[in-house]
């Protein structure tokens, strides 16, 4: 079994705010030395106007159309992440080329296993695609591991 040495790396605190970017960063650039990133989150959000509040798990079987969230493979309102690529990029690559990944979720906690090249940043966004998401805490604690 693989053990792994994990060190705090960055903490992320938001307050109530309008988020209204698709995707926000939580690291600048990755150490070339890490093979793993963990993330922690808990906080509490509304994705949109008439759902109710949620956390980083998002709302668990509730109902939502594909076309309106990032994962469709993950609840309405969750808390994702990817790697590399711009800020404007929705759903990620369609060739991991340079690093860059697809959206993946975080949750309350995710591990995920790094590309060989990849260089950041790390980003955190809200699987919704509808904008404002009324935030109301954040605190995204992101651990590294070689």
């Amino acid at each position: 079994m693989l053990t792994l040495n994990w060190s705090e790396i960055k903490k992320i605190d938001l307050s109530a705010q309008d988020v209204v970017a698709a995707w926000t960063v939580a690291l600048e650039a990755l150490d070339p030395a890490l093979k793993y990133v963990r993330c922690r989150a808990i906080g509490k959000w509304t994705a949109m106007a008439g759902l109710p509040t949620c956390g980083p798990d998002g709302l668990i079987g509730q109902s939502f159309p594909d076309d309106r969230l990032i994962l469709t493979d993950c609840a309405v309102g969750a808390l994702i992440g990817r790697i590399g690529g711009s800020s404007a990029t929705l759903k990620g690559p369609s060739t991991p080329d340079g690093g860059e990944t697809k959206p993946f979720p975080i949750g309350c906690e995710t591990v995920v296993k790094l590309p060989d090249n990849a260089t950041g940043p790390v980003y955190f966004g809200f699987n919704i695609l509808v904008r404002p998401l009324k935030l109301e805490s954040l605190e995204l604690t992101v651990l590294g591991a070689s």
